[in-house]
């Protein structure tokens, strides 16, 4: 069986990267735990999934729920130049979501 391998395969995509490029960070923008993270790529490199630890505070909205519901919404406060998060060196996301990221890709110079 073959079928949505791409979350597996990408794994073994960024391990060969990381050989080369140890200093290589990654942000998977997708739902929270799409991908079996360091148990494919067996390297000590950077790597951070969208927040969706449960809390009990009313209407409080996880990050994976807020990329979801908005990607480019979403990309354009988490990156921003006075945020917390910097951007990585690579990024992972579907096929679905990545055609509502393309004007940020381009205007960081990431490519697929």
């Amino acid at each position: 069986l073959v079928h949505q391998r791409g979350a597996v395969d990408v794994m073994g995509h960024l391990r060969q990267v990381a050989q080369d490029h140890p200093d290589m960070t990654v942000h998977f923008l997708m739902p929270c735990h799409s991908t079996p993270f360091y148990s494919l790529v067996h390297q000590n490199i950077s790597m951070r999934i969208l927040d969706c630890t449960p809390r009990d505070e009313p209407g409080y909205i996880d990050e994976s729920d807020q990329f979801m519901e908005s990607p480019a919404a979403f990309v354009e406060t988490f990156y921003k130049p006075s945020g917390l998060h910097t951007l990585p060196t690579h990024i992972v996301t579907y096929d679905s979501l990545a055609v509502h990221l393309n004007a940020f890709f381009q205007r960081h110079h990431y490519f697929e």
